[in-house]
């Protein structure tokens, strides 16, 4: 998957021992590490249009509060090595 085998060549967004990111044209890869539920990215500000699953595309419900920005990873859409996200900014 291009997305994680070009992650040195993309500028890092975001890192833990739970998710990485990368970027490319316009767009952030969310590469979630473990197997997670939900998501919670603290103090996002960027304004998002959508995330969407990158293996299926399907649309991933997400809840932005005053905290931080919630992403709902449903068992179905979980990958064994890493499940990507595909954010798309405003």
């Amino acid at each position: 998957m291009e997305t994680l085998f070009m992650a040195a060549n993309r500028d890092l967004y975001l890192a833990d021992e739970q998710m990485v990111s990368t970027q490319k044209n316009g767009k952030i890869y969310l590469h979630l590490l473990d197997d997670q539920e939900l998501v919670f990215i603290k103090k996002f500000d960027a304004e998002i249009a959508s995330v969407n699953f990158y293996d299926s595309g399907r649309k991933a419900k997400l809840e932005k509060t005053s905290y931080g920005t919630f992403i709902k990873v449903p068992k179905a859409e979980r990958n064994d090595i890493a499940t990507t996200l595909e954010i798309k900014l405003k």
